[in-house]
């Protein structure tokens, strides 16, 4: 997908967020947090751009954030999660979505968050000695916490817990978001997780495993690959494929 197709799908995704939140969720949607109608005190922030991080475990985390001007501390400001695809980072991600500028326009929040080190399990998978060279590289599990089963000629019996493959990204989404709604004036019921490629994947995956955080999810040119969804709560999401694309299909 080229950028400026990018673009417009993250445009439109903003747009039906914005207009479902100010619709109301739907009957069965996740259930969200309460919410105060105003901060006080304000939990004042420059507008623009940041580079944060946060400890989780023994990783420094690193994310980005993106204050909007219309942003004052007082008026609880909705947040997009924008999630980079494979070997990607917060900076390139904004780029090429301009998820700052066009979510900004409108308010939100827009955060970039950096997956954690790939560990090739070689030895546990066959054929894992094949990805050798992406040892190390930013990567979302898109596992989420659990056994992994990579199928035959493994079986079923013998999975792969996930932390051996990368980082536990879902517990550091919640951490993080932990830390924005702390730090800033955040309306709880209209946070979203939008994601390129494996970031895709790493929202639906966010949508099954917290749904209850997430009013809505995105998926672009990338599914959950897990097969499987634990959550029981319903979730919106708009998923954009390519029949074009031979790497994520």
């Amino acid at each position: 997908m080229t950028s400026r197709a990018t673009r417009f799908v993250i445009a439109v995704v903003v747009l039906v967020a914005t207009a479902w939140a100010i619709g109301g969720p739907r009957s069965g949607a996740a259930p969200q947090q309460s919410n105060p109608k105003s901060c006080a005190p304000a939990r004042a922030a420059q507008p623009g751009t940041t580079e944060r991080t946060l400890q989780q475990g023994d990783l420094q985390r690193r994310y980005l954030v993106t204050v909007p001007e219309r942003y004052d501390g007082r008026k609880p400001a909705p947040v997009v999660l924008n999630l980079h695809g494979f070997s990607g980072n917060g900076e390139a991600q904004n780029a090429s979505t301009d998820m700052p500028q066009l979510a900004g326009q409108r308010g939100y929040v827009v955060v970039a968050p950096e997956g954690g080190p790939l560990k090739v399990p070689i030895g546990l998978v066959p054929g894992a000695e094949n990805a050798g060279s992406f040892q190390g590289m930013p990567f979302w599990n898109l596992f989420g916490p659990g056994q992994v089963d990579f199928g035959p000629p493994r079986g079923s019996n013998l999975g792969v817990d996930s932390s051996l493959i990368g980082a536990d990204d879902v517990g550091f989404v919640g951490q993080l978001l932990d830390t924005i709604e702390q730090e800033l004036c955040i309306d709880t019921r209209r946070v979203y997780a939008a994601g390129m490629s494996n970031g895709a994947g790493m929202a639906t995956m966010l949508g099954c495993a917290v749904g209850n955080r997430f009013a809505a999810v995105a998926a672009v040119s990338g599914v959950n690959l897990t097969g499987k969804c634990p959550g029981r709560g319903r979730i919106s999401v708009v998923a954009v494929p390519g029949d074009a694309d031979n790497t994520a299909v």
